[in-house]
Parts: structure tokens; C-alpha cells; sequence
């Protein structure tokens, strides 16, 4: 930071002028400026003017940048600008004005300490000008060489007038100062204002981003209620399709039995009328049975009569032998037939095979 120029007010004007000098070595004129005191006006050196000026350049284009930017409808783009090309240029005018203050310090330090000791060794009767020795020549024309010579001069209107205008100069630089701290204090408050604009908006995003949270929580949610719903109903379904499945399996066994009952009653009804022409045809049988017999018998009685040889008695009895064994195996046969009604079947249904039930009479193998 550029530290203010603070001298008594009694300082000469060579010594105030220098406060507002750069680092430019002293002219030949800066040297007739350090005349004798006994002249009563005294002339700025043309370095010293010119370095006003040049600083006097300076402050009008920081003026000019101050009152551009105090325009409050400024772009980002003229924000920028002055940010990286004006703000050096502030940057280093107050960098080149510390520099000449530390310089013109430091010269001013050591002609002090210079000129005390030459006082110290000067005699009070080489106080005149005319008696000062060639080695203090050249101590001077050194001093003067490196450094503004101090002299003080009378109290004259010019030299009021530099001390007013030195304190024009501190106050224009204090002002500078104060501009440009209020310029970093403004530039901090709006990088703070942005900033708490950015925490606003963040903030606010935050919020929707945890409503929006909060939301799609409750959605997935109730999206799990409905696959929990969806996954009872799915196994109430399943099981509802196995007792499906075992129900259709118990129906075509019913279908499977009904049909295979429908197929043995049908069986069993052609069974019966089986049967029941079977017997018809042995009662048949026997009808004949007995007709053939009592024919035999009738034809034995008459050949007994007709005949009374005892050859013809002898086969005759032969014959009657026979066919009584004959009976006697039939009757045998018809007994065991009635015991059990399934030999019955059993045997009478070979001879069923045999025979073609679309006609009436017995098939030829039958009797065999």
C-alpha cells in the first residue's frame, strides 16, 4: 500500500518537491535549483515539471476509468476489461508512486545525515560561501550529484504555496488511496453478493432436488405395494391353476371310467343276451335230446317185437347200454353247468365265438 509523504511544513521547497518526484536522477538544472538562499524566487527543474505532468496523465485516466465504472448498467465484457487491463494500470501507478516515495526517502535520509556532519566540522568562521575549501567542494558537488541539497530558504509566498500545493497532492493521493480501497470493498461486496446469490440458488435447487427425492420415494414406494399386490395375486392365481389342473385330471379320469363303465355295460348287456340265447339254444337241445331218445326207445320196441332173435336182442341191449351212458354224461354235465353260473359262461362262450349272432340256428361246429 502506498504510504503517504508526512514532512514538517517548514520544508523547503527542493525537499517538497522531491516528495512528488520519481526515481529520475537529478539534471543540471536540479543543481541551479540548490542555489545560494539568496535568491527570492525560486524555479520547478523541467524534470520535476515533467514528472508532474506525467502523474497528473495518469490521475485523469484513473478518473476517467472511476467515472466509467461508477455507470451502473456495465457488461460483463466492460467488467472484465477493467478487471484485467485498467486495474494493472492503477496496480502500477501505485506501485511506481511507493517506489519514488522510498527513494526520495532514503536520498533525503542520508543528505540529512550528510549536512550535520559538515556543520559539525565547518568553523563559524566558514559559514560564508567564499571560504569553503576545494574538499568541501567536492563534498557538495557529491551531495549534489546524489542528492538534493538542502538549504533552507526564507519564508516566501512561493514556498507557502509548494506546502499547499504538496498538501493538495497528499490529499489527491489520499483520495486515490480511499478510491481505490472503496473500489476492492465494492468489487468484494459484489463477488460477496454473487456469491450469496450462487448459495440462494443452490439452496433453492437443493430443495426442489430433495422434494423431487422425497417424491420419487413415495412413487417407489407405492410401486412396491402394487408388485407385493401383484406377486399374492400372481401365487393366488397358481394355486388357483393347479386346482384347476388336478380338477381336469379328476375329469377325464370320471370321463375315462364313465366311458369304460358305458363300454362294460354294453359288454355285460350282450353277455346277458348271450346267455340267454344259449340257454334257448340248450333247452332246444334237450327238446331234441329227448325226441331222439324217445324215437330210439319207440324204434327199440318195435324191432323187440318185430324181432326175437337173440342176436338181435343182444346188440339191442348193446345200443340201449350206450345211449343210457350217453344220458348219464349229459345229466353229469348239465349239473356241473348249473353249479357255477361263470364256468357256465366260461365254457359256452367258445362255442359263443363260433356262432353268428345275426342268425338264428347253430353254427355247425357248435355240438362239437
Amino acid at each position: 500500500m502506498v504510504r503517504p509523504c508526512t514532512y514538517d511544513t517548514g520544508m523547503s521547497m527542493e525537499k517538497k518537491s522531491s516528495c512528488q518526484s520519481s526515481s529520475t536522477p537529478p539534471t543540471a538544472e536540479s543543481k541551479s535549483s540548490s542555489a545560494p538562499a539568496t535568491t527570492t524566487t525560486i524555479t520547478r527543474p523541467s524534470w520535476l515539471l515533467s514528472t508532474i505532468a506525467d502523474l497528473d496523465e495518469r490521475m485523469k485516466a484513473i478518473e476517467a476509468i472511476n467515472s466509467e465504472e461508477d455507470s451502473p448498467e456495465d457488461t460483463f465484457a466492460q467488467r472484465a476489461e477493467s478487471y484485467y487491463r485498467k486495474r494493472p494500470q492503477l496496480l502500477s501507478l501505485l506501485q511506481d508512486l511507493y517506489n519514488a516515495y522510498l527513494s526520495l526517502s532514503d536520498r533525503y535520509l542520508r543528505g540529512l545525515v550528510k549536512r550535520k556532519r559538515n556543520r559539525v566540522k565547518q568553523s563559524p568562521s566558514q559559514l560564508s560561501f567564499g571560504g569553503l575549501s576545494d574538499q568541501d567542494d567536492g563534498e557538495i558537488d557529491s551531495e549534489a550529484e546524489s542528492t538534493l541539497s538542502y538549504q533552507k530558504p526564507p519564508s516566501t509566498p512561493g514556498s507557502i504555496k509548494m506546502s499547499v500545493d504538496m498538501l493538495i497532492a497528499e490529499l489527491v493521493m489520499k483520495n486515490v488511496e480511499h478510491d481505490l480501497l472503496l473500489h476492492e470493498v465494492n468489487m468484494m461486496e459484489c463477488r460477496r453478493g454473487e456469491s450469496s446469490r450462487k448459495m440462494e440458488l443452490q439452496e433453492n435447487l437443493l430443495e426442489v432436488l430433495e422434494s423431487e427425492r422425497m417424491i420419487l420415494l413415495s412413487q417407489n414406494s407405492a410401486l412396491g405395494y402394487q408388485v407385493a399386490a401383484l406377486v399374492e395375486e400372481n401365487r393366488v392365481l397358481a394355486t388357483e391353476s393347479e386346482l384347476m389342473k388336478t380338477r381336469a385330471e379328476e375329469l377325464a379320469r370320471c370321463v375315462w371310467k364313465i366311458r369304460e363303465e358305458g363300454c362294460v355295460g354294453e359288454l355285460s348287456s350282450k353277455i346277458d343276451e348271450l346267455q340267454g340265447r344259449i340257454f334257448g339254444l340248450e333247452e332246444k337241445n334237450k327238446e331234441y335230446f329227448d325226441e331222439i331218445v324217445r324215437k330210439g326207445m319207440q324204434f327199440e320196441w318195435d324191432t323187440r317185437h318185430r324181432e326175437r332173435s337173440p342176436l338181435g336182442c343182444f346188440e339191442f341191449e348193446k345200443w340201449k347200454l350206450k345211449r343210457e351212458r350217453a344220458a348219464i354224461r349229459k345229466s353229469i354235465e348239465y349239473k356241473k353247468a348249473g353249479a357255477g353260473k361263470k364256468k357256465k359262461v366260461v365254457k359256452w362262450w367258445a362255442k359263443v365265438k363260433n356262432m353268428d349272432i345275426f342268425k338264428c340256428g347253430i353254427s355247425p361246429t357248435c355240438g362239437q
